[in-house]
Parts: C-alpha cells; structure tokens; sequence
C-alpha cells in the first residue's frame, strides 16, 4: 500500500458505481462490515464485497504472503506455478461462483 500511486476502489474497480481514493482515504471509505459479510445483499453489496487495491507496475512476488483459491483444481494449479510454497487455501465463500 505504500507504493506511489497506489489507490483504493470502494468496491470493484470495474463497478458502475467506483469511487476511487488515496490510500488512507480508501481504507476509511471501505465498510469491513460490507466486505467481509457472509452474504451479499444486492448487487451493488456485491461490489462492495470487491474493494481493490490498485498497485501500479507490479507486485513483486516478496509480498505475496498466500492466496485463496475457490477450488482444488485451482488451487493443484496455483501449487504448480508458484516459485515458491505458499499458503493457499480453498474458500469457496470467498468468490461468487
């Protein structure tokens, strides 16, 4: 979150309804209620449950600290890729499928 020109996105980047914010500024914006519910009430709850943070350039692969995955099949590919070993966890919740 600390590299220049880093942004958040309230909810999906791609969103209708995207209001984009300095870091600070974003994390305040962003309801943890909303983000981390269990269910999504309406489309644009949805959304919301998307909250990005935008980094630009790329991510280096020393941040990467473990991933979520919404299936086995996803997560035997992501073990296969990865330079490293990683956490990676199979949450189906985490995703709308």
């Amino acid at each position: 979150l600390n590299t220049p020109g880093t942004v958040i996105a309230d909810c999906n980047a791609a969103s209708d309804y995207v209001q984009f914010y300095p870091v600070d500024d974003g994390l305040a914006a962003v309801s943890k209620v909303e983000l981390f519910a269990t269910y999504w009430q309406n489309w644009r709850h949805k959304s919301r449950m998307s909250a990005e943070a935008l980094v630009p350039g790329v991510v280096g692969p020393e941040y990467v600290t473990g991933a979520y995955v919404g299936s086995d099949l996803a997560k035997v590919g992501l073990e296969r890729v990865a330079s490293r070993r990683l956490p990676i966890v199979r949450n189906n919740r985490m995703f709308f499928l």
